[in-house]
């Protein structure tokens, strides 16, 4: 048991700390004073092992994208880039349909897509209107000379076009002339005389 007076003494002699008054200053902000962050210096941070690798640091793993491999299974032609491709991954699918000012529907711009332009008979009352349009003359000059290559690829286009429907029908009608002109082989077949039947054709007497 601790006597008495050993514990009167002890918070007799004991004084207590005096108080101070402290005043707490909030760190600024490094962006608001435009100040860049020094690097840390990896032989003073304590949790690194001196050679700049910080245990206690996350690791930041970046996503990375597999390219899918185009074979004969997954991948088609596509119509529309003409182009060989996985299904669903077509480069046009990137461009935005734009409204056409001239056919009045939103499609592609990036082909020759309008109907106005596939047909040789609108490209002819294009340029037949430009004949009476009162815009700057290098504009109309401009539209002129596009119109008119137009004109001559649709005009070679229907030309390749009849070629080959020509040239089809002629190869179809050479083979069935082929076929008429070969000779149509019959395999003989035996006559039942019935019975009784001679060598010289006599009958039953």
């Amino acid at each position: 048991m601790i006597p008495l007076a050993y514990l009167n003494s002890s918070f007799i002699t004991t004084d207590p700390t005096p108080f101070r008054r402290v005043t707490v200053l909030m760190p600024r902000s490094n962006n608001a004073q435009n100040i860049p962050t020094p690097p840390s210096d990896p032989t003073t941070n304590p949790s690194t092992n001196g050679n700049g690798h910080d245990f206690f640091a996350t690791p930041t793993i970046q996503p990375q994208s597999y390219a899918l491999p185009v074979t004969q299974e997954n991948g088609l032609t596509c119509l529309a880039c003409r182009t060989y491709h996985v299904s669903g991954r077509c480069p046009v699918k990137l461009a935005g349909l734009e409204y056409c000012n001239l056919c009045g529907m939103a499609h592609y711009g990036q082909a020759r897509i309008c109907p106005h332009i596939q047909s040789e008979t609108q490209v002819r009352t294009m340029l037949e209107a430009l004949r009476y349009s009162t815009e700057p003359e290098h504009l109309v000059e401009t539209a002129k000379r596009y119109l008119r290559g137009l004109k001559g690829h649709l005009v070679q286009l229907k030309k390749q076009k009849e070629a080959k429907e020509h040239a089809a029908r002629e190869a179809e009608a050479a083979v069935a002339f082929q076929a008429a002109r070969a000779p149509v082989w019959k395999v003989p077949t035996a006559s039942w005389m019935g019975p009784g039947a001679g060598a010289g054709g006599g009958g039953a007497q």
